[in-house]
């Protein structure tokens, strides 16, 4: 194997790149040349930011409720008969969606004390059991958060399927909130 190297300034010599074609048309204009080094420079520290943000949000392992979902589900069954459980449940309600057009959006949920969600998890965790509040009348959200894992989850079949809805998977945030992460 023949190795050769080349230089910084031979290798932009037949490159494609932009900076190194307005190197090579500009020749040796000093004013050039320090723009196009401080355009090579601004590419470099994109790149560093671009790879910073990529390793930051790089998936992380899934993590699951101190609960189980069998649990949860019947502690969930057990307060749509009883209207007691067994577990820890908190309320939540829906607080918008949050994202922007470059990315998905999120379903963000809220803790407020007649939401017409319960968030089944142990005190301290971060990762819990979202379920329509089956003590309360059906209402849009509930479809609409929950819809894709339960298709059938309408407000004429409500009382008859209440009982076994099938949970989301939340996540607490930073900020307090509760973001849907629906597959689990």
């Amino acid at each position: 194997m023949v190795y050769s190297e080349q230089s910084g300034s031979d290798r932009r010599d037949s490159s494609n790149d932009p900076l190194d074609i307005l190197e090579r048309e500009l020749g040796n204009n000093d004013d050039a040349m320090r723009h196009i080094a401080a355009l090579r420079q601004i590419r470099s520290d994109t790149q560093g930011e671009s790879d910073i943000l990529e390793q930051q949000t790089a998936k992380q392992p899934e993590r699951l409720p101190s609960i189980s979902k069998q649990l949860a589900e019947e502690a969930y069954k057990e307060l749509a008969k009883t209207r007691k459980t067994s577990v820890p449940i908190r309320n939540l309600t829906y607080a918008g969606n949050i994202g922007s057009a470059l990315e998905a959006t999120k379903t963000r949920l809220k803790e407020e004390r007649n939401g017409p969600f319960i968030l089944i998890a142990s005190e301290g965790d971060e990762v819990g059991w979202l379920f329509p509040d089956p003590t309360r009348n059906y209402t849009e959200d509930f479809s609409v958060i929950l819809g894709s894992l339960n298709p059938e989850l309408r407000r004429e079949n409500w009382d008859q399927i209440k009982i076994n809805v099938q949970p989301g998977l939340v996540e607490k945030t930073d900020e307090g909130n509760w973001i849907y992460k629906e597959k689990y």
